[in-house]
């Protein structure tokens, strides 16, 4: 996928999902490096193009108060302003 996506000039993007901090607390606890082998992956491959991570589960800006549960955004609310505008932001400059 990595290879047509570079033969055809696009550019890819993998998210990283923003959770609650006892969602968070409670993934992290089992497994400390819940994203480790997803970055090993990334840099093991020498195909001179690198997906952008763009990485909601460690952003400091999204509060509990922005769920509706432990991993779904409030639908209207204001953690979901900020994501699109961070995604479109992140889009535009790569």
């Amino acid at each position: 996928m990595l290879l047509k996506a570079k033969a055809l000039n696009h550019k890819m993007f993998i998210v990283l999902s923003p959770v609650r901090s006892d969602y968070k607390a409670a993934v992290l606890a089992r497994n400390p490096q819940v994203f480790e082998r997803l970055f090993d992956l990334l840099n093991q491959f020498e195909l001179g193009y690198r997906p952008t991570v763009i990485d909601f589960f460690n952003d400091n800006q999204i509060e509990d108060a922005h769920f509706a549960d432990y991993d779904h955004l409030l639908p209207t609310g204001d953690g979901v302003a900020y994501i699109s505008k961070r995604i479109e932001q992140i889009v535009r400059e790569s």
